[in-house]
């Protein structure tokens, strides 16, 4: 892949910060006002969201533990637990922090428009990451693709539901919007044992900056195939 001004730059930014820490990083808190015991869920598919299964595209809450669901790097892979809860148990909208990330249709070759949860982790494919750690995907915060033409936050109403689905393992699974949106494991913490994650999800920071290059790979492109 190629490798210009804008990808050494932010090679030498991303080697001061350093290689990301395990784990996600927390979306920052509002002041709720009077919905101080309200509980926010920062991360989930939405309802309605449809993966793939061998029995074709079906909606995430629709699904039980010992269904299988079609996966980034493991194939068909069995769901070991479905859990759904209200994104926003206060009154009225959630604090703006918390909005949705709306992603219009062809943002990251999605087909139509994908709606996220702020930490949900998404991941991406960039020179960038591939220069950096070898791997050109990686996995980032929904909410760093704020940055991208076009991507912008809707507000969370207390009836809007999101779906978390678990594996045996961390997977990536295929939604029919497009997108490659990561599920955790159903292990508990105590049991990893010292494992590594098998995806880490990017700091916010470094996330901004992967998602930078994206903008950046975009431009190089337009200018080495002009549209006619």
């Amino acid at each position: 892949m190629c490798q210009h001004k804008g990808m050494t730059m932010f090679a030498e930014r991303v080697t001061a910060k350093g290689r990301p820490a395990e784990g996600t990083v927390g979306t920052p808190g509002r002041d709720c006002g009077t919905h101080e015991k309200a509980v926010i869920v920062a991360t989930g598919l939405l309802s309605d969201t449809q993966v793939a299964t061998p029995m074709g595209w079906r909606a995430v809450e629709g699904l039980v533990a010992g269904d299988m669901v079609l996966t980034f790097d493991n194939g068909f892979r069995e769901v070991t637990a479905v859990e759904s809860a209200k994104i926003w148990t206060g009154d009225g909208l959630a604090p703006q922090d918390h909005w949705l990330v709306e992603m219009p249709a062809n943002t990251l070759g999605n087909r139509t428009t994908l709606r996220l949860p702020p930490q949900q982790g998404v991941m991406v494919e960039s020179d960038a990451a591939e220069l950096l750690y070898g791997d050109p995907f990686s996995v980032i915060p929904a909410l760093a693709l704020e940055a991208l033409p076009g991507v912008s936050r809707l507000p969370v109403r207390a009836k809007t539901r999101c779906v978390t689905l678990r594996f045996a393992e961390e997977e990536v699974v295929f939604s029919r919007e497009g997108g490659l949106l990561h599920c955790p494991s159903s292990r508990d913490l105590l049991d990893l044992d010292g494992d590594r994650p098998q995806y880490e999800m990017l700091p916010l920071t470094l996330a901004r900056d992967i998602v930078e290059t994206l903008t950046l790979q975009e431009a190089r492109a337009s200018e080495l195939c002009p549209v006619i």
